[in-house]
């Protein structure tokens, strides 16, 4: 009887008005069970997509970050070729200054993108160990790949502090 009830085939009719109440409220009961179902359902895909969204949080910000300084880098550089066309040695103060500017500015670069890393990896962790993200999921690889670009963006910015570093010890000497 229960199988029918839950497949929807049972013929009431076939039964006494107290029999009959008692299916119909199984069916009610039934009913709501596979609602709630559904709705853990959809509550479990919400969480997935708000986990996933913290990656992204974490990304979004320190790629703000990042790009102020990377600004300030772009107008250095502005600077720089202004000097230069108005006709200023490389040993002059202004130089210097947008060199320790700039330099600065990278630091600042490397250390933003090395807590970005930090912060995505620790809660890539958590996400991974929650089970909001399975292994070796498309979401798993794509975050491993994001992994790996900052990385690649840390040993860039590092690249250009000691870039500047020997710009401004060239300049000094």
């Amino acid at each position: 009887i229960v199988g029918q009830i839950q497949n929807g085939s049972i013929d009431i009719s076939k039964y006494d008005d107290n029999t009959q109440s008692q299916i119909s409220e199984y069916q009610e009961y039934y009913e709501k069970y596979l609602d709630s179902l559904d709705k853990i359902t959809e509550l479990q895909y919400k969480q997935t997509d708000l986990a996933e969204k913290r990656l992204e949080n974490i990304e979004n910000f320190y790629d703000l970050v990042t790009k102020v300084s990377e600004s300030v880098q772009d107008m250095n550089d502005s600077q720089l070729k202004y000097e230069e066309s108005k006709g200023y040695s490389n040993v002059s103060n202004a130089v210097v200054q947008v060199y320790q500017t700039s330099m600065k500015e990278a630091q600042n670069v490397y250390d933003n993108l090395s807590k970005q890393l930090n912060d995505y990896q620790t809660e890539f962790d958590s996400l991974v160990k929650s089970g909001y993200i399975k292994q070796y999921s498309d979401q798993w690889y794509e975050s491993v790949a994001k992994i790996n670009d900052f990385k690649k963006s840390i040993a860039d910015a590092a690249t250009s502090v000691v870039e500047f570093e020997d710009k401004i010890r060239s300049v000094e000497y």
